[in-house]
């Protein structure tokens, strides 16, 4: 194992110049920390971390607490949001540690735990709108946290999260061209601060085209194949007349839309237009739904070098107001929509 004293041995330095060096001290020149920064590739040194702990007091690492979820939709969701988030801190020397709680357990255990015993530097939270203790603690222990989404329209904690208004509007405004004025609404549950932005960009542009929008079209639920699959059988079995178009959440949704469609023998976009934001998980691509759907996309990877960057620089105490970053989505056009039938029929 390389350790400093050989980096020192093989430049003329000594122990205290090289670990100066490598930690960006200003009384090390620019040629000798040129220097020691090569050696370290050459030698393919890696710092101890209980020696860094010691001399910086930090773990060089950050937890993830997240709920135990018997849903294996959410549970694929969270396994690649944690893969991202590691191979990013990766990058930084730092490690993601995952801690599953008990359903019955409370998050703000973890993190006092977690926290005051050393072992993590902050936490990713991710679900914000599900755990408002949570993140009540973390903001009242000053514990350094981003947030994967939030739970309000402006919080005072730093977060990173897509434009679900313009996700809404997006979406929304594109069937209304087409003359749809029936448009149905599949998304998140009711504590989904996400959700809730989304349906209130489609009730804006409803008013805007001044739209009377139906409550039995609106279905809010767990995001999963499951619930799609229902929410979309219901919606044409007990609606009179039933929508013309449906605004799906994400793309686990969509799957079970389409295929509760297809078991209606509906056709889509000639009987029903569909369009469905997509994160493009890996475990949902777009192509194993056909046809392709039109909607908005923003892929979960773009969040997570903005929620890397901000919790270090949280942890080394360099940004000392909230860190606030909202994504924008881009609109694709795919086939799955097409004008209102109820318009092609006049």
């Amino acid at each position: 194992m390389v350790t400093l004293k050989d980096i020192g041995r093989r430049l003329g330095l000594s122990v205290t110049q090289v670990s100066r060096a490598l930690g960006g001290y200003s009384d090390v020149s620019d040629e000798t920390r040129k220097r020691v920064e090569d050696a370290v590739r050459q030698l393919g040194y890696h710092p101890n971390p209980t020696a860094l702990k010691l001399r910086s007091g930090r773990s060089g690492i950050v937890g993830l607490v997240v709920s135990e979820n018997s849903e294996q939709e959410e549970s694929n969701i969270l396994l690649e949001i944690l893969l991202g988030l590691a191979a990013e801190f990766w990058k930084r020397d730092v490690l993601v540690v995952l801690n599953v709680m008990p359903k019955t357990g409370k998050t703000v255990d973890s993190y006092t735990r977690l926290f005051q015993q050393g072992a993590v530097d902050g936490f990713v939270v991710v679900s914000p709108s599900s755990d408002p203790m949570g993140i009540d603690f973390l903001m009242r222990a000053k514990v350094p946290f981003v947030t994967h989404g939030r739970d309000r329209a402006q919080p005072q904690y730093s977060f990173v999260d897509l434009d679900n208004r313009a996700v809404g509007n997006l979406m929304a405004s594109r069937l209304v061209t087409l003359g749809h004025k029936d448009i149905a609404f599949i998304d998140g549950p009711e504590n989904s601060y996400s959700a809730q932005e989304r349906l209130s960009s489609l009730y804006n542009v409803l008013a805007e085209y001044r739209i009377e929008p139906k409550d039995e079209f609106i279905h809010r639920g767990i995001m999963t194949e499951h619930f799609g699959q229902s929410a979309a059988k219901s919606l044409f079995r007990s609606s009179k007349p039933p929508p013309t178009a449906i605004i799906v959440g994400n793309m686990v949704l969509a799957t079970g839309v389409m295929r509760a469609l297809r078991e209606l023998g509906l056709s889509v976009p000639a009987d029903v237009s569909v369009v469905a934001h997509d994160d493009l998980l890996t475990r949902y691509p777009r192509s194993s739904i056909k046809p392709d759907l039109s909607g908005t996309r923003s892929p979960f990877s773009d969040a997570w070098v903005e929620i890397a960057d901000g919790l270090t620089d949280a942890i080394n105490g360099q940004n000392s107001r909230s860190f606030q970053k909202s994504i924008s989505p881009l609109y694709v056009e795919g086939h799955s929509i097409a004008p209102s039938v109820r318009t092609r029929s006049r």
